[in-house]
């Protein structure tokens, strides 16, 4: 009976090695061979790996006086595989400082926007395209700056004003902004060239059914909102994101009243939010 010869351990380490770095290199995908340049150090410290092996195999075997030349040559390969390997780390670290420092230029040669918001106008009862719906509004002076190298092109303004509730109110005006950081279809947007400005007074509105009837807050009302821009030739949009309340000057909890038209601007003040995740720029 014919006993079938089992693989070896180096050929099966072998087929294991080959497995990994087929999983590693991502060769399941169509290959592509300029992919393969970033790799070359790796793969000639692979089959140094295996030359050496195979050469202290074929030493080992050999029932014969040691033979000088083929150990140094063994020693040698093993060598040149630790160099190899050696300069491989050393050039990935000097492509990831390479991409790390285009990246900063790229960064400091683009546009970067600031917000301010300064004050609010009184509130107005105004109608609405619906019969009998009513919105308060107000208008909020803004300023919009570019302290950036190069211009910003299609900027535009997401705002939306949230009354107090007693829920989170975090929460709800994180879901607020994400919905002003949005860019609208067909919204064109303006341009700020370096170190100008833009000082506007958009307007913002309250249905009049949302505003509470009866609420002891610390704050009036919630401004929250988004500058959306460009910078350079990525197509890709920037965000400033902003977060105010509107209190009364004095401290403390104060009644909001049923009627904001009854609120006096001279007496309100607007307090930015110490939030980091309703202040962020991208």
């Amino acid at each position: 009976m014919t006993v079938p010869r089992l693989s070896g351990l180096l050929t099966i380490g072998a087929l294991v090695v080959c497995a990994i770095l087929a999983a590693w290199l991502g060769f399941w995908r169509p290959i592509n061979l300029d992919t393969l340049k970033e790799w070359q150090p790796l793969i000639a410290v692979v089959l140094g790996v295996a030359v050496l092996a195979f050469g202290m195999r074929t030493a080992m075997r050999r029932q014969e006086p040691v033979d000088i030349p083929v150990w140094l040559n063994v020693i040698f390969t093993f060598a040149l595989a630790i160099f190899a390997f050696a300069a491989w780390l050393d050039a990935k670290e000097q492509l990831r400082a390479a991409r790390d420092q285009v990246n900063a230029a790229r960064e400091a040669q683009r546009a970067w926007l600031t917000i301010d918001v300064n004050k609010v106008s009184a509130f107005r009862l105004v109608g609405t395209p619906y019969p009998g719906r009513f919105d308060y509004t107000t208008n909020v002076d803004r300023t919009i700056k570019n302290i950036g190298r190069v211009p910003a092109q299609s900027v535009a303004l997401g705002l939306v004003a949230i009354v107090p509730n007693a829920s989170d109110q975090t929460q709800q005006l994180k879901e607020n902004q994400q919905n002003t950081c949005a860019r609208g279809k067909g919204a064109v947007g303006s341009t700020i060239f370096p170190d100008s400005t833009s000082e506007t007074s958009p307007p913002t509105f309250v249905h009049q059914e949302d505003w509470p009837k009866t609420l002891r807050t610390q704050s009036l009302l919630y401004l929250v909102g988004c500058v959306i821009y460009r910078a350079g030739e990525d197509n890709k949009d920037h965000h400033t994101a902003f977060a105010y309340s509107l209190e009364p000057s004095e401290d403390g909890w104060v009644d909001l009243p049923n009627d904001p038209t009854q609120i006096d601007p001279a007496k309100i003040r607007l307090n930015k939010l110490g939030i980091s995740d309703l202040n962020f720029a991208d």
